[in-house]
Formats: C-alpha cells, structure tokens, sequence
C-alpha cells in the first residue's frame, strides 16, 4: 500500500509559520512493509505554547487539512508528535476491505534531522510499520 503526497511542494506551502517560536519540517521517509504510513509529512509546532499539527497523506484523505496533535519533547534532541487518525479503509490479504484506526508516533531528531514514523493500527494485524528518513526545516 504505497502512498505519497502529490508533491512536498504542497506541504511546503500549508507551512507558513508565524513570527516567533513556531518551526515547520518536512518529512521525506522511506517505508517499511504493512503501509499506514505516508511518504512524507509536514510538522508545524510552537514548542513554548506546547502546540503542533501535522499533515500527510492518509490526514489529507481523512480530514483534508492538517490536524491537532499531541507534542511532547522526548529527549534533549528529540521532538515527538502522537496522533490517531481514524476508519482508515484498509485492504488485507483475505481481500476484505476494513475501516482501520490508527495510532502515530513522529519524532525529529533535532540535531541530525533524522525522522522517524511509526503506525500502529489498532486491530490485531502481525505487524506494525516504522519508516525512517530524512527531516528539513520549512522557511516561510
């Protein structure tokens, strides 16, 4: 199940972050097996105010803009982003087609730039899907 967004181009432009402590990166990852992760997403935060939203793919198709989603800073260098996005339809290999919810887990390495993506869907699958890759940040 391999998804992208149309172009970053399109990430790039949702990312117009206002004057002072809010940051927007962009996401290019490489996926591993079992899909419900995006080739690239965009993360726009504002640290001091604890606040965040991203936008990928699978939030496009579901919500059609970028969402709320929960920040919390999991190291000295590492930003963390979780979010859920619900009723994915999803294809198994029985070919039956589910609404699937899925929980996300983004993080930054801040100083590498070094991104990181884990889906874990909430029905009983063998596998969750971890894609890695590279981050940069967005100018207005």
């Amino acid at each position: 199940m391999k998804n992208t967004l149309k172009t970053v181009a399109v990430a790039t432009m949702l990312a117009t972050p206002a004057i002072g402590a809010e940051q927007a990166f962009v996401c290019e990852y490489t996926s591993g097996y079992g899909g419900w992760t995006s080739e690239a997403a965009l993360f726009i935060f504002d640290e001091d105010k604890g606040t965040a939203q991203a936008y990928d793919y699978y939030i496009k198709e579901m919500h059609g803009g970028p969402i709320d989603v929960k920040l919390t800073r999991a190291s000295t260098q590492r930003i963390q982003f979780n979010w859920e996005v619900k009723a994915i339809p999803s294809r198994f290999r029985s070919g039956d087609t589910r609404l699937v919810d899925v929980k996300y887990r983004a993080s930054i390495n801040m100083k590498t730039k070094q991104g990181s993506l884990r889906a874990t869907p909430t029905v009983d699958v063998l596998n969750d899907t971890k894609a890695t890759g590279k981050c940069r940040p967005v100018q207005p």
